[in-house]
């Protein structure tokens, strides 16, 4: 295959299922891994002994790593819960993508092992599904029979991006299909999904933002596929017309799209463009550990942590220095409270850390340790 050509079939392939093992870094398996049940009052140090001795050491990781790792998700988990339903209950919306977010990091942390509470969680999803297809009201409209998913398709994306781990009831997977139809609907003629909201106002330009988006979409429904949600063909159409669309651009300059598009481009079969990304996005890496989210910006928990999880679905032994160095960037980087401080994406907040920004940045963080955990 050329580099310029795109098969659509390995635009985001070769995602690791349930119970199947692979290599990332030199001498590092990804294990299947016993998940083990904690209940949840018992003390930190126990929990954290217990989950160390029931799960397999992956390859060369350090055990205090794993312990550590292990710590900084469970003080985690009550922060992102607490703001999540204070979301719920004064806001009583998805917008910002608040709770999409808390349910995708408790089902990531639960598939590392990490005892969640499901029956909150499993609500939490639901109540995003509700959510998602309530109608806008006809006033409000841009056309008839509009509901709020069509102007949120990002977040239906996430929803994508958490069942596909998760153990969907019945009435949870009748709504992949509808999600699928919403992002099916939305997408442009040219292949790209448009950024929606707030996500227009972020401290890059609009077409780059775009790219991410498309990106972020695309991998969400080609991991389903990869954990047999959905069939291929159901979504082939799709991800061909934004493979198309993200293969020409090359100006991004966010640590975010670098690592999304070496991602495509690996996928891709286009292993010069690859190396490339790969070093352009390395050179980004400060001498923290951390990703600024702008090219030569300060260290960032957001662009970090979603570098931690993009390079575990690229996976190679070249990267492991740099992914270990960004995981303690995190670790280090936590608060008292559980959560991470985050600076504000959008052009009006400067450098100020938001409660919105250290959102995502926290739940981010959980989903990106969690995935290391489990891998």
């Amino acid at each position: 295959m050329s580099g310029d050509d795109v098969d659509s079939s390995i635009l985001f392939g070769n995602l690791m299922g349930p119970n199947q093992t692979g290599h990332f870094g030199k001498g590092l398996t990804v294990c299947s891994k016993t998940l083990l049940q904690m209940r949840v009052g018992q003390t930190l140090g126990l929990s954290i002994l217990m989950l160390t001795l029931a799960t397999p050491i992956c390859g060369d990781q350090p055990v205090v790593r794993r312990e550590k790792m292990t710590e900084a998700i469970i003080r985690a988990l009550p922060h992102l819960e607490e703001r999540g339903q204070w979301w719920i209950d004064k806001k009583g919306c998805m917008s910002c993508h608040r709770v999409s977010f808390m349910a995708w990091s408790h089902v990531e942390a639960k598939s590392a092992g990490i005892a969640v509470d499901t029956n909150k969680l499993n609500r939490w999803i639901d109540w995003c599904h509700d959510d998602l297809f309530q109608p806008i009201a006809k006033e409000n409209q841009k056309h008839p029979g509009e509901k709020k998913i069509n102007r949120n398709l990002s977040g239906g994306a996430q929803m994508l991006a958490a069942l596909a781990r998760w153990e969907a009831s019945p009435l949870q997977k009748e709504k992949i299909p509808l999600i699928l139809a919403a992002l099916r609907e939305g997408q442009q003629n040219s292949g790209q999904w448009n950024p929606a909201g707030q996500l227009p106002s972020q401290k890059r330009s609009l077409v780059e933002t775009t790219h991410v988006i498309t990106l972020w979409n695309s991998l969400a429904i080609q991991t389903l596929v990869k954990f047999g949600s959905v069939e291929r063909n159901t979504v082939e159409p799709m991800l061909e017309s934004a493979a198309k669309f993200l293969r020409e651009y090359e100006g991004g300059e966010s640590s975010e799209w670098m690592a999304l598009k070496a991602l495509f481009l690996k996928r891709s079969g286009n292993q010069k463009g690859f190396l490339k990304m790969i070093a352009q996005l390395s050179a980004e890496q400060n001498e923290d550990g951390g990703f600024g989210w702008i090219s030569g910006a300060e260290s960032d928990v957001l662009a970090t942590s979603q570098i931690v999880f993009l390079m575990q679905e690229i996976g190679s032994a070249e990267f492991e220095k740099l992914v270990t160095q960004a995981v303690d960037f995190l670790l280090k980087s936590q608060q008292p409270d559980g959560s991470w401080k985050v600076q504000g994406t959008k052009k009006k907040a400067k450098e100020r850390h938001t409660e919105t920004a250290s959102y995502w940045g926290s739940a981010w963080a959980v989903i990106s340790l969690s995935r290391a955990l489990r891998e």
